[in-house]
């Protein structure tokens, strides 16, 4: 017979840890952001087409990799919850 073993409480501290590396990835890349700015000010060479170019690609990187994270930690602390209340509801059963 197959066991079905979870933590809830791990699975949602899972789902918080996803979503502070999600603000921290949001921080460091604002940070990036304004440094680069301030680089680009000066800028006046036809490379600086082709780096908003890369630019622009990293930062569909970024917004994909972020919204990624985000759905797996709604999956993850759903998935706790779901699970939580299934426990609950067979465990009554018993009762």
């Amino acid at each position: 017979m197959d066991v079905i073993n979870y933590d809830k409480g791990q699975m949602i501290q899972l789902s918080a840890d996803l979503k502070t590396s999600v603000a921290r990835l949001d921080e460091t890349n604002q940070e990036l952001k304004n440094y680069v700015a301030g680089l680009l000010g000066s800028w006046e060479s036809g490379a600086s087409g082709a780096y908003a170019d890369a630019q622009n690609k990293w930062n569909t990187a970024h917004q994909e990799l972020r919204d990624t994270l985000l759905r797996i930690a709604k999956v993850v602390e759903d998935g706790a919850i779901d699970m939580s209340g299934t426990d609950a509801a067979a465990a009554s059963k018993w009762v």
